[in-house]
């Protein structure tokens, strides 16, 4: 206590990224004890400090990224101690937040960077180390989310303490947003090894569920569409990961939000392409769970629009479920009946049908002519033919009444007469 704080943490917090040994996490944990002991015990630690305003807070946060930035050179037989470690970092970091509120801004700006590159290297880590992986994994996920909801703590104490707004919660929504994405996709592929690295999933789900009940600006919904519909979709669609239920809960929570977003949302053509790729997977989903709610919201927004460019990728499962009678498509309104048009219409169509008429009265007439050309031929030729009539008096013409050739019913009665 005789030396001044802020030197002597920062020596530690030095000392530590310089000398890293196989023991430096737990000499870790022994600091953020003593320092949690010492904020607890020393609400004034912002009034002690000899360096510029933001200092402590960026301090705290060097010192709090420092397990995931040593991850990589650690050594096989001290991974147990991973597990050790987040108890006094959700310690110290809410210890620091509920005493001096201001370092949500600063871990956006520092410390989420450290958790990305954290994600991004383990998603691209050796097969081998895969154990020693996840556990930094499932401490990356709850420190996320103790991070995350200590956010939406800070906003909603903004919003009830200043009219004017917080100016940075558009930025520092993006760069959550970002961060707990890329943690998805690492604990997406992860669960596939290892099921435990589910629960840190379930409440990564269940803070963003809050983040986006906490949205009341129609600038948040953009960021959050581009940045959260990939990872969002690769668990909406593994069915072997279907009992998840805070994926589901957080979709249908994202879909009634939408609904009741103020300002309300223009469901455009421009915001279904935003879409498109989760609506795709979630309209015609073999889960019940997400395909009916899906479906209702699509009838009571897209469905009730009047005009709508529909993106190529979602055509077939709209003309699926449209032929079901699932879903609404574009109601367009149809203007009313023109009388006028109606008769000229039928006008037309009478005079074409008396034409067809007229037409096959025409060829039927011509057809008759040949057949009763062709019975007269035969006619002729009879007559020219020679038999025996049925007495056997010698040869004879076979004789056809002018019935024969007139221009009436064949099948009337005819004479035959022998000369």
């Amino acid at each position: 206590m005789s030396y001044d704080p802020y030197d002597t943490f920062h020596t530690f917090t030095s000392s530590l990224y310089k000398y890293s040994t196989p023991n430096c996490l737990d000499f870790w944990i022994v600091v953020a004890n003593c320092l949690k002991s010492y904020v607890d015990g020393n609400k004034d630690l912002v009034s002690c400090k000899s360096e510029p305003d933001d200092s402590w807070y960026l301090l705290i946060c060097n010192f709090l990224a420092y397990p995931f930035v040593v991850f990589s050179s650690l050594s096989e037989k001290k991974v147990d101690v991973v597990l050790q470690i987040i108890e006094p970092w959700k310690s110290l970091y809410v210890a620091v937040h509920q005493g001096y509120g201001c370092l949500s801004s600063q871990c956006c700006k520092s410390l989420f960077p450290v958790f990305d590159r954290f994600l991004e290297d383990c998603s691209e880590a050796d097969p081998a180390e895969k154990t020693h992986v996840c556990d930094f994994v499932f401490l990356c996920g709850d420190a996320i989310t103790c991070v995350l909801e200590h956010i939406l703590k800070s906003s909603e104490a903004c919003q009830r303490n200043n009219d004017g707004g917080d100016p940075m919660r558009f930025s520092r929504t993006k760069t959550s947003l970002q961060c707990a994405a890329r943690f998805l996709s690492v604990s997406y592929t992860e669960a596939k090894a290892n099921r435990k690295i589910l629960d840190t999933t379930s409440r990564v789900f269940s803070t963003l569920e809050c983040f986006v009940e906490s949205f009341h600006f129609d600038e948040d919904t953009v960021p959050f569409f581009e940045i959260i519909s990939t990872p969002l979709l690769q668990w909406l669609s593994d069915l072997e990961l279907q009992h998840e239920k805070n994926t589901i809960k957080f979709w249908i929570t994202t879909l009634k939000r939408l609904q009741i977003n103020q300002p309300l949302i223009n469901f455009n053509s421009t915001f279904l392409r935003l879409q498109a790729t989760l609506l795709e997977s979630t309209l015609d989903h073999p889960n019940s769970l997400i395909s009916d709610p899906t479906i209702a919201f699509w009838n009571s927004t897209y469905g009730q629009q009047t005009k709508l460019d529909y993106p190529q990728n979602l055509l077939p499962v709209l003309d699926k479920l449209f032929r079901n009678s699932k879903i609404n498509l574009c109601r367009k309104s149809h203007p009313k009946p023109d009388a006028a048009k109606i008769t000229a219409t039928l006008n037309r169509c009478v005079k074409r049908v008396e034409l067809v008429d007229d037409r096959a009265k025409e060829l039927g007439s011509k057809r008759r002519k040949l057949e009763l050309t062709e019975r007269q031929k035969e006619v002729r030729r009879a007559q020219q033919g020679r038999s025996k009539d049925c007495e056997g008096r010698g040869p004879g013409v076979r004789t056809y009444t002018s019935v024969d050739f007139s221009q009436g019913n064949e099948t009337e009665s005819q004479e035959e007469i022998y000369v």
